[in-house]
């Protein structure tokens, strides 16, 4: 059984551990940043936006974009 985000652990099942946002705690925030991040992404074009650069550089860091 394995945890959220354990690939190799013992726990199959629980919160996930954040390392900055308490789910409870911070419900709406992380709330309002799922929408604005499906807002942005929603945008076909979003990766020319120059508002948006430093964002697509951090994603394509990250393996999230080729």
């Amino acid at each position: 059984m394995r945890g959220s985000g354990e690939i190799f652990g013992t726990r199959q099942s629980g919160i996930p551990e954040f390392q900055v946002a308490d789910i409870v705690e911070d419900y709406n925030i992380l709330e309002e940043a799922r929408r604005v991040a499906s807002q942005i992404v929603s945008d076909p074009n979003w990766r020319e936006n120059p508002e948006w650069q430093v964002l697509g550089a951090y994603l394509r860091s990250q393996g999230e974009f080729d």
